[in-house]
């Protein structure tokens, strides 16, 4: 880490927007997804990974471009849901203007500064998310504003329409490869197989952990203790199940039937 200290210093002296900017993403979970959705691409052969992600890709431009089309609003639908959730949330805050551009707003557990002109709030909720929460939400209303306006740039509809107007021309199929072959003959890479079964789940960081399993007792059912070491009573009647020994246990000679 001291190596690559100057260079995050370098960093977020030169993009500090980039650094308090999160837009809500707080982990890669976006990008696990994808890995998700690719799995059985991935274990293809290269040309039909590349035509099979490709594909992929051309039906999400598809359905994305569809869908901007479908928003009612400046913003998009999810956007659009949030700032309705937060106006109403800021229903039960009481606004104070202390001056031009800053508000003192109370409620919701706890008191905030919001300050419209460079849109920041106490709470941190507004420059990390770049949308109005429900302090600056109550701000934008008592003072009359458009809340769209406050909405950053990556949340409208142009912006999301402009990332997915490309149309995507699809591939011809293997049949229209050319046949000719090199006469130069390129040998596949030697395949060396590791031992054990192939990991298709995502590593864990650091800062997750390793997920810890209490063991089980085999005698009680409970977690916590083994075998050896559980103090549990246990009637002897349910030691025996009926896929061992039929309905239960033999009953002794006094109480059988004659």
């Amino acid at each position: 880490m001291p190596f690559y200290r100057p260079y995050v210093v370098r960093y977020r002296l030169h993009y500090p927007l980039i650094m308090c900017c999160r837009y809500g993403i707080v982990s890669t979970n976006h990008v696990e997804s994808w890995n998700k959705m690719i799995v059985g691409e991935r274990m293809m052969p290269v040309t039909t990974v590349l035509s099979m992600i490709r594909d992929n890709v051309i039906r999400h431009y598809r359905d994305y471009h569809n869908d901007s089309l479908k928003f009612n609003s400046p913003v998009t639908t999810w956007c659009q849901e949030l700032i309705i959730h937060n106006a109403s949330t800021a229903r039960r805050c009481t606004v104070e203007r202390v001056s031009a551009g800053i508000w003192t707003v109370t409620g919701l557990v706890r008191s905030c500064v919001v300050d419209l002109n460079k849109r920041t709030c106490t709470c941190k909720w507004f420059q990390h998310m770049r949308i109005p929460y429900a302090h600056a939400k109550a701000a934008i209303k008592d003072v009359g504003h458009d809340p769209y306006k406050f909405v950053d740039v990556f949340f409208l509809k142009e912006t999301y329409m402009e990332t997915y107007k490309e149309e995507w021309i699809p591939t011809p199929g293997k049949e229209s490869w050319p046949t000719a072959r090199p006469t130069r003959k390129i040998l596949p890479q030697l395949k060396v197989c590791m031992p054990g079964r192939p990991k298709v789940v995502r590593k864990r960081g650091k800062a997750e952990g390793v997920p810890v399993q209490s063991r089980r007792c085999s005698r009680c059912k409970r977690r916590g203790h083994s075998k050896k070491t559980c103090t549990e009573f246990i009637d002897d009647y349910d030691l025996f199940t009926p896929m061992q020994f039929g309905e239960g246990p033999p009953l002794s000679p006094l109480n059988q039937t004659t």
